[in-house]
């Protein structure tokens, strides 16, 4: 994994086109318009600059294709970012405490038996490894 300073600092709306490049692998800038709009009625034009932003910031790059198009994908694997932003979320709102993370969520969300048994599980075979 990268280390934190190695990681661009993506907005959410930058966040939704990554995750479009994730999903898509490699792909033009047209077919990730398509894709983004699936879920966003954002202008086309928004959606290639975010993903200009992208690659300005080294999280996705482009390879020219002999059709004089674009071939974006992304530098960043999505786990690593995942585990990135997790861990600086923990960080900046929980001094880095897991438990003082999952007590807060606990205690502000109503838990089904479902989640609750789910959490049990987790917690079991964590205390396994």
């Amino acid at each position: 994994m990268k280390r934190a300073e190695q990681f661009p600092q993506i907005s959410d709306a930058e966040f939704c086109v990554m995750q479009a490049l994730w999903k898509l692998g490699k792909a033009t800038a047209g077919e990730l318009v398509e894709e983004v709009s699936r879920t966003r009625a954002w202008n086309p034009k928004t959606i290639r600059t975010l993903l200009n932003r992208l690659v300005s910031k080294g999280a996705a790059n482009a390879q020219k294709t002999d059709a004089k198009a674009y071939l974006y994908y992304p530098v960043i694997a999505q786990d690593d970012y995942v585990a990135h932003e997790s861990h600086h979320f923990l960080d900046k709102l929980y001094q880095g405490s897991l438990g003082l993370m999952l007590s807060h969520f606990v205690s502000e969300t109503p838990l089904s038996s479902e989640e609750i048994a789910e959490l049990k599980a987790i917690l079991e075979e964590a205390d396994h490894e």
